[in-house]
């Protein structure tokens, strides 16, 4: 337990900086709560950005999002705002999509056909109502021009705050 709060205490976790590589210790806050005060590298001051890794599984959300599935939109309302989401770098940004451009939009299919023989489900029966037209988007390249401006808009973003904290990190080790 924290001394005074009642709460478990939770475990230390190392993390590593995403832009100078720098390695520290973060102790998670209490859970439920927001945390008071946000976690910055020691080495640059870049706020820490914990996300979930890549897969089939965010880039299948992209995709949704960039084709108008009204339960995406409601939830992300931009695809700025769901990159932004789910990736750190520039890297992250074009791995995932390279990611929704492999999508394999029959196996998608198959997938929900098999979630949906094994419990019923509103959510996979709607996607799957709406693949059709995904796939279709997808081949005529209507969904990458939707995504294209948002990703290199994000780019910038992430560039001009690569070389910002880069500059405080180049500062911090010259003095030592």
């Amino acid at each position: 337990m924290t001394p005074g709060t009642g709460v478990a205490e939770r475990a230390l976790r190392r993390v590593r900086c995403h832009l100078c590589g720098t390695r520290w210790t973060v102790r998670p806050g209490p859970p439920g709560r927001p945390r008071s005060e946000v976690e910055a590298c020691p080495g640059c001051d870049a706020p820490l950005k914990l996300v979930a890794p890549l897969g089939e599984g965010v880039a299948r959300g992209l995709v949704l999002l960039a084709a108008g599935f009204a339960a995406e939109r409601r939830h992300f309302r931009t695809i700025g705002r769901y990159l932004a989401e789910f990736t750190r770098t520039e890297g992250d940004i074009e791995q995932l999509l390279a990611l929704a451009a492999a999508l394999d939009y029959g196996a998608w299919a198959g997938d929900n056909a098999r979630r949906l023989g094994a419990r019923d489900s509103a959510r996979v029966r709607a996607v799957s109502r709406f693949l059709p037209r995904l796939a279709a988007l997808a081949e005529s390249g209507a969904l990458a021009e939707a995504i294209a401006p948002a990703a290199a808009r994000l780019k910038r973003r992430y560039r001009a705050e690569r070389e910002r904290h880069l500059a405080v990190f180049a500062r911090r080790k010259a003095r030592g």
